[in-house]
């Protein structure tokens, strides 16, 4: 049932599960901070870091992968 497609890109949500998450951390931190407060900048700074560790996993992962399609495929109707 599960294609190695499939299991594929379960690991790379594995993988940028955690990234991810920073990330909505330091969207919620800037946005109780004060705008240009030492706390806004570290959160932003942070998950700028976060987003670019997401990134560099999914390019990883597509150049690993260069014969996966790049469209999901239409989905059946229920």
């Amino acid at each position: 049932m599960t294609s190695d497609r499939h299991l594929a890109l379960m690991n790379l949500m594995r993988e940028i599960t955690a990234p991810v998450k920073t990330y909505e951390r330091c969207v919620r931190r800037a946005a109780a901070a004060l705008t240009d407060s030492p706390e806004y900048n570290a959160a932003v700074e942070l998950g700028n870091a976060a987003l670019d560790d997401a990134e560099q996993a999914i390019r990883r992962w597509v150049a690993a992968h260069p014969d996966q399609p790049t469209t999901t495929p239409e989905r059946r109707p229920a």
